[in-house]
């Protein structure tokens, strides 16, 4: 893949994606061959690649760095393919939780490791690249009607969450339900929100709490719809109080479903 972030005063920055394998091997050697732009070479390291893998691309960047004198950018998830495998929380099913993801298989929401550990990295670092070569030149013109600013939330909200890989997993639609909501508290310029019935919380409170929702978060709050068999009268609000909530229960979610299934003999 090849990314060309155009910011405001029309500058250009080329981003190249380099999985390694023999079409974006190609692709970069042709770039180089014909002279076309390149700025930056992106490359995600699951961690779990085989030894030949990791020698062919040391050859590429010496090659890289040879003719345009750029070496490959290399991005690692933080915790690591065998944390997401076995360690990283996970309540797929009503009745257990889950530690890890498994084997990633090619079906349907078990391909999880090129979307968390590749797609998402690329993709995260190349939105970074855009805010920051935006910032650093910015636009003459105001946004209309704060469209813009809108727009630019609304893509750091979904790399907030992890919203590619999770996708994968949930229904696209309700995702995008709880994405317009964390949108609004986001955009929000009013003094106080409300969440649930009666409690009522200063925006930026809401506001910080929100940032700090994560895809962990998101999934465990689409397990509770799921496993949900009450009459829900206010959507919404039900929503807005579920994201408000997650973050300060998670913790004891998962501590409980795990005594749960321990004392179950599960």
């Amino acid at each position: 893949m090849r990314e060309t972030i155009q910011n405001n005063s029309n500058k250009q920055f080329h981003a190249v994606s380099l999985s390694g394998g023999k079409d974006s091997t190609a692709m970069l050697l042709l770039m180089i061959e014909r002279g076309m732009p390149i700025d930056m070479v992106l490359s995600a390291d699951t961690g779990m690649e085989f030894p030949e893998m990791y020698a062919h691309l040391a050859k590429l960047d010496e090659h890289l760095y040879r003719e345009r004198g750029l070496h490959i950018t290399t991005l690692r998830h933080p915790y690591g393919f065998e944390w997401m495998m076995f360690e990283r929380p996970v309540n797929r099913s009503p009745d257990r939780a889950q530690n890890g993801y498994g084997w990633p298989l090619a079906a349907p929401g078990r391909r999880w490791c090129t979307g968390h550990l590749k797609t998402h990295l690329i993709n995260k670092e190349v939105n970074r690249l855009k805010r920051e070569r935006n910032s650093f030149f910015p636009s003459a013109a105001p946004a209309v009607d704060g469209l813009t600013d809108g727009f630019d939330k609304r893509a750091e909200i979904k790399e907030q969450i992890e919203y590619d890989c999770i996708c994968q997993q949930h229904d696209r639609m309700q995702l995008d339900e709880l994405v317009e909501i964390m949108l609004e508290v986001a955009m929000n310029r009013s003094p106080t929100i409300k969440i649930g019935r009666d409690a009522e919380y200063p925006t930026g409170f809401v506001q910080q709490r929100f940032e700090k929702i994560t895809s962990m978060h998101i999934e465990k709050i689409m397990d509770g719809i799921r496993e949900n068999t009450t009459r829900v009268w206010n959507t919404k609000a039900y929503l807005m109080a579920a994201l408000f909530n997650s973050v300060s229960t998670i913790d004891n979610h998962y501590t409980m479903l795990v005594n749960h299934d321990f004392h179950s003999g599960l």
